[in-house]
């Protein structure tokens, strides 16, 4: 996958993600680097789908059609190091045109969000 690449940098760290080549099917490697930051910290990494709609066959929705954004189809969180790489699952029904990934360093006591990146728009 090709994506264009957009990281925000703070105060507390940069975060920079970077998209692998690879030759496992369905998965997306992701080679990450979180520089001058905080240790006490995650790195959460989504897959979003950025647009569905669905058909709904059944309850009080029945016939109509409804559109959802920004859908997560794949998350994971690994404990912030220095640079490591991560995969992200591709279900087999999401096009790459439609999909971006967002990933961002959270503290672990306090919940706040220090640094983020994203690939695709």
């Amino acid at each position: 996958m090709c994506y264009p690449l957009i990281s925000f940098c703070s105060k507390k760290g940069n975060l920079f993600i970077e998209p692998l080549n690879n030759n496992e099917k369905n998965t997306i490697s992701l080679k990450w680097d979180y520089r001058n930051g905080e240790t006490n910290t995650v790195i959460h990494f989504a897959l979003v789908q950025k647009k569905a709609t669905i058909n709904v066959k059944a309850g009080e929705n029945d016939g109509r059609k409804l559109v959802h954004h920004n859908i997560v189809r794949d998350f994971t969180t690994v404990d912030s190091e220095q640079s490591a790489i991560v995969k992200l699952h591709i279900p087999s029904d999401l096009q790459q045109n439609d999909t971006k990934i967002i990933a961002y360093v959270q503290e672990k006591e306090t919940g706040k969000i220090v640094a983020t990146a994203s690939i695709g728009k």
